[in-house]
């Protein structure tokens, strides 16, 4: 006898590959590709990663053309094929040039089209003028649904990750630890993305006649969002307060707690929509109220992200940060001045922002280039490095500060936009030098190239204005052999009171020494000494082998080793190094 709950799962799970198949087939083919990352193959990793991302993208991509296939406008009805073969050549070209190229700029603009794909989703089967009511259902649909699925999937991962690890101890299987990354994958992409499909309305055409408004998610949005969102916008007008009776320029970072705000804000009157076009006068008022309110807030804003664009010119951050304050003024404009408005506008707006400035010379990348290309060089030409056609050696110690700049606007090209954004102005095989440095220091090595052909030392970005400068590094920690030692202990963190344990690090003696100590009491003191020369000429700051960053010391009839994970020093300007932050493990031996 069949279970009916088995015959139902069943169906619905058939009724939602009938609908969404090549979503499902995305996310499967996404799950194949993640589980062959886990084993580690290093020789394909870099494109394994570039078609994870494209079949990623695949998942919302085909979901957009599937709802809009449902209901597609009544002017312009493409075949089927034309949306599949569509979607295969953007994938494609995503896959060939778009993240073929170097530097961060194909994850950023990868970043952008998820985004924009995803607001697609919102109003894709709703592109006709009007069924604004059914705009807000699908996506109140696809809002629960998203967090109703988020909770099976972890209930699914949890449950079965505490079964295996149960079996695996019981009956000592000793089963590889991959096979919970495995069933993550398998969770996130299959189950979860299953799940939701099938939860998707099966009538589109019906939601603009539907009037359903869960009071849990009016409860949640009247009485979580909508104060939270008022707390904000008091904090930020007191902090605006503030500045007005210093005279001072609000700090950068105010500007994207602005946004934020904004954004939250936003989104809470959109979940507040059906009960604006009902009697709740209150939240009509409220509504009106907060568009007027953001305004002032967006004028700090723009005055915030206006001072760096003077003191640093345009990245990509700064660039998207105004345009989504111009965005945001031109949605609270529109709410207060136009009477028949629609809050499609919001998804709509967005998606053509950010599609418009994800490509072309007036985009995020091309624009921030050519910002940073043209500071750098300004700074070449004032220190006479370059006479517009080549670089030129330096013949005078530069200023500090404009050597920091330097060092800051070639790391920023190195790592953003990758080794061709110095063509105009070099010949030196920088491509190379990228290649054979490891991905976490390759800008810094490029800077380091760049910076040797003008004879200007690199000056990280860390390095204070009295010369000293900080040095990280990591130990490739292996295999330890405890033997001789009783205690093992875990430390994060460096001085007295670092960490969750009373054993920490302390340096003394100007630097020279460095402290074992439980509580107050010293258990052993370590000279540095060969310690710091030992490691002075490093050219790998990275997996360092492991016995190359520890310590060995002994008082009395006590004994410890030290086997830093990560060490951070900083350099001062007579050449002495003091640690100023350590994670390590310490082993000690005390009778």
């Amino acid at each position: 006898m069949k279970l009916p709950s088995i015959d139902y799962v069943a169906g619905e799970a058939r009724r939602a590959f009938d609908r969404f198949p090549y979503v499902l087939i995305s996310a499967i083919l996404s799950a194949i590709v993640a589980l062959y990352l886990v084993e580690d193959t290093q020789e394909v990793q870099q494109e394994l990663i570039k078609l994870l991302l494209v079949l990623s993208l695949g998942i919302p991509l085909f979901f957009s053309m599937a709802l809009y296939s449902e209901k597609p406008l009544k002017t312009f009805r493409p075949p089927r094929w034309a949306f599949l073969l569509g979607v295969a050549a953007f994938l494609t070209i995503l896959y060939f040039v778009l993240l073929n190229s170097s530097g961060t700029v194909p994850y950023f603009r990868y970043a952008q089209i998820t985004l924009a794909v995803h607001l697609f989703v919102a109003f894709a089967p709703f592109l006709s003028k009007g069924e604004v009511n059914g705009f807000w259902q699908l996506n109140k649909n696809i809002f629960l649904r998203f967090w109703l699925s988020a909770l099976y999937a972890s209930v699914f991962f949890i449950g079965l990750t505490l079964a295996i690890a149960a079996v695996d101890y019981l009956f000592a299987l000793k089963l590889d630890g991959k096979i919970y990354e495995r069933l993550w994958i398998f969770t996130a992409y299959v189950f979860m993305t299953w799940h939701f499909l099938a939860g998707m309305p099966q009538d589109i055409d019906q939601l603009d006649n539907t009037t359903d408004y869960p009071k849990g998610l009016k409860v949640f949005t009247q009485y979580m969002l909508v104060p939270l969102a008022t707390l904000y916008f008091l904090i930020l007008y007191v902090y605006m307060g503030k500045i007005l009776l210093n005279g001072v320029w609000p700090k950068g970072w105010v500007g994207w707690l602005v946004s934020d705000a904004s954004v939250l804000g936003v989104l809470t009157l959109l979940l507040l929509y059906p009960a604006q076009e009902k009697t709740d006068t209150w939240i009509k008022i409220y509504a009106k109220g907060f568009y007027v309110a953001v305004i002032p807030l967006l004028g700090m804003l723009f005055a915030a992200i206006g001072q760096r664009l003077g003191q640093y010119g345009i990245t990509e951050n700064r660039y998207f940060l105004f345009i989504l304050g111009l965005w945001l003024l031109g949605i609270a404009l529109y709410f207060i001045f136009v009477r028949t408005h629609s809050i499609k506008t919001i998804p709509i707006s967005l998606f053509l922002l950010v599609a418009i400035s994800s490509f072309g010379p007036w985009g995020a990348y091309s624009v921030s280039q050519s910002s940073q290309s043209q500071r750098l060089t300004v700074l070449l030409t004032k220190n006479h490095l370059w006479n517009g056609v080549k670089l030129l050696k330096s013949t005078q110690k530069l200023s500090f500060e404009d050597q920091k700049q330097l060092s800051d606007i070639v790391e920023y090209l190195a790592n953003t936009h990758g080794v061709n954004a110095f063509s105009q102005w070099t010949h030196q095989d920088l491509k190379g030098v990228a290649d054979q440095s490891a991905g976490y220091e390759r800008s810094e090595k490029v800077t380091q190239a760049f910076l040797s052909e003008i004879g200007v030392e690199y000056v990280n970005r860390w390095t204070n204005s009295s010369g000293d400068r900080p040095l990280y590094y990591e130990a490739k920690i292996g295999e330890i052999n405890v033997s001789g030692y009783e205690h093992l202990v875990d430390i994060n963190g460096f001085g007295a009171g670092s960490g969750i344990t009373s054993y920490h690090l302390v340096s003394s003696g100007h630097g020279n020494t460095l402290e074992v100590q439980n509580g107050k009491s010293l258990v052993c003191q370590i000279s540095l000494n060969d310690f710091m020369k030992n490691i002075s000429d490093l050219k790998e700051k990275y997996n360092v082998p492991q016995e190359t960053l520890s310590l060995t010391g002994t008082q009395g009839n006590v004994r410890v080793k030290i086997y830093f994970r990560t060490l951070s020093l900083q350099i001062q300007q007579d050449g002495s190094r003091l640690i100023t932050g350590a994670s390590a493990l310490l082993l000690i031996h005390q009778p």
